[in-house]
């Protein structure tokens, strides 16, 4: 079976689906979908006999290229567009809310709105055939966010959205705090962490917002870190020993010491608090 073709003739061998794969001089196509150089960037796959997911993107010039004649080979298919053939659909939801978004942001300064609500609504209508296809639905803050059909309504929505975020926001740092105490108890007694995936995400939040520092815990005759650093009781006594007077630029079992301050000391990527150091040199003595 011939497995390599021009570039016009592997986009028609893809669309008519004659083989499984085959590659030409810059496209090739595998498992039903078709690519642009590699697997970086799909641009079509087939979903049954009559519909393929076509992308939305572009990238370089010859890209360009091959998707157009990718369009053109598949022109009796029926197309469903989307950022990201090969992306998820969170991902693809993603991108046209972002889009409205940007859209609603012109409109706001715009000499003749009609050009960014029909850009608006041409998004709204190609996100419809995508969600409908795939039976999925926006989620109500999701719709909320797109709601608006005009300059005046687009800015009280936003202003709702962002009153929502802060909201929420507020609330998943609330919870993250807790979720990070809930972990530290974890780490400091060697339990397993049993956190659930709300806790998890909220966490996460909590982290970003407010930095993220190393725990300490004893584990037979060490000291260990949250990130893997091991040092023996004996060597973390003598350091605690002198921990005010350690300086910038000291060596400390393979690791620089980049700060030392009232409250904190970083060890390459380790910025573990004094109250955690603290916290050890008292289990050690007690």
């Amino acid at each position: 079976m011939r497995t390599v073709y021009n570039n016009n003739e592997l986009s028609h061998v893809w669309a008519n689906q004659k083989q499984a794969t085959a590659k030409g001089s810059s496209m090739f196509f595998n498992n039903g979908g078709i690519y642009s150089y590699g697997h970086h960037f799909m641009i079509a796959k087939h979903l049954n006999e009559d519909t393929v997911l076509f992308t939305l993107r572009t990238y370089s010039n010859s890209t360009a290229k091959h998707i157009i004649k990718v369009r053109q080979a598949a022109n009796h298919k029926t197309k469903i567009y989307c950022f990201n053939p090969d992306g998820t659909h969170q991902d693809n939801i993603n991108f046209w809310l972002q889009q409205i978004k940007k859209e609603g942001e012109n409109l706001i300064k715009a000499k003749k709105p009609e050009i960014y609500l029909n850009a608006i609504a041409q998004h709204k209508n190609t996100m419809q055939i995508y969600l409908d296809y795939f039976n999925l639905k926006l989620s109500k803050i999701e719709l909320q966010s797109i709601s608006f059909s005009d300059k005046a309504s687009f800015i009280e929505i936003t202003e709702k959205a962002k009153q929502a975020y802060l909201l929420e926001n507020k609330q998943n740092l609330i919870k993250g705090k807790k979720a990070l105490q809930k972990w530290v108890n974890n780490f400091h007694n060697n339990e397993p962490q049993n956190l659930s995936s709300i806790e998890t995400k909220c966490l996460e939040i909590y982290r970003k917002t407010n930095g993220f520092n190393t725990y300490l815990r004893i584990n037979g005759e060490n000291v260990e870190s949250s990130q893997y650093m091991k040092m023996p009781i004996s060597v973390f006594k003598r350091y605690f020993a002198i921990l005010n007077d350690i300086k910038v630029g000291a060596d400390i079992m393979g690791y620089k010491v980049i700060e030392n301050n009232k409250t904190t000391l970083v060890l390459g990527c380790h910025s573990i608090l004094k109250t955690e150091l603290a916290y050890i040199n008292n289990l050690l003595n007690n």
